[in-house]
């Protein structure tokens, strides 16, 4: 995949050696990365984290979800279905638990799918897992192919890269998000006290020197 992109767009980033493309469709603005086990699934796990902890733009998932509804498919991330019950503390602790999935997986930096390749080229993409485990109700191929084909025609009538939602987001599930704003101040405080205790720190080392020069 990274071979294509690098010769789909005539750069050699990786040095993987590719052939020469004999043309081009444009400018890629939206992609799917889809994996499947098997021909038949019972759900789809959605995948967001990219390369050095890069996302894509919520609206993505926001389509998945939208199309997962509509066709009654049964949908996840980080491989937890959502709950209804929000304000309850089992609620809370499934949600925190999601959310620091997402955390810990962007932290690595690695990308967790091929999706993650595109958001190098400043591409909106996401991977969709097709999930066949126990679940006795399970989804067919039309199904499937009706879903990937109402996200593909959504996005193929894009007049301009989406740019109206966030690129900066915790999911604690895939109706809910925490948005830079809110976790980004936190943030800010924590590496404030930081700072503050380094530089009294070295305030103190210079007025009062270190303890063995005082010997």
């Amino acid at each position: 995949m990274e071979a294509w992109l690098e010769g789909y767009h005539d750069v050699n980033v990786t040095e993987i050696k590719s052939s020469v493309m004999m043309g081009r469709a444009g400018a890629i603005q939206a992609a799917i990365s889809l994996e499947m086990s098997s021909d038949v699934i019972t759900s789809f796990d959605v995948v967001v984290e990219g390369l050095n902890g890069q996302l894509p733009n919520l609206d993505m998932v926001n389509l998945f979800l939208a199309f997962c509804q509509k066709n009654q498919l049964l949908c996840t991330i980080q491989g937890k279905l959502q709950r209804n019950d929000y304000d309850t503390l089992p609620g809370y602790l499934h949600n925190l638990h999601t959310m620091l999935l997402m955390v810990l997986k962007q932290g690595s930096g690695r990308p967790q799918g091929d999706h993650g390749l595109f958001l190098r080229y400043h591409i909106e993409a996401i991977t969709l897992r097709g999930i066949n485990s126990f679940r006795q109700y399970k989804y067919d191929m039309v199904t499937i192919g009706e879903t990937i084909e109402g996200m593909f025609r959504k996005l193929n009538n894009l007049s301009e890269r989406l740019h109206q939602s966030y690129f900066f987001y915790l999911l604690p599930s895939l109706s809910r998000f925490v948005s830079i704003g809110i976790y980004m101040p936190a943030i800010g405080f924590l590496i404030l006290i930081l700072i503050l205790r380094i530089s009294f720190s070295v305030r103190f080392m210079v007025t009062c020197g270190p303890p063995f020069s005082r010997l």
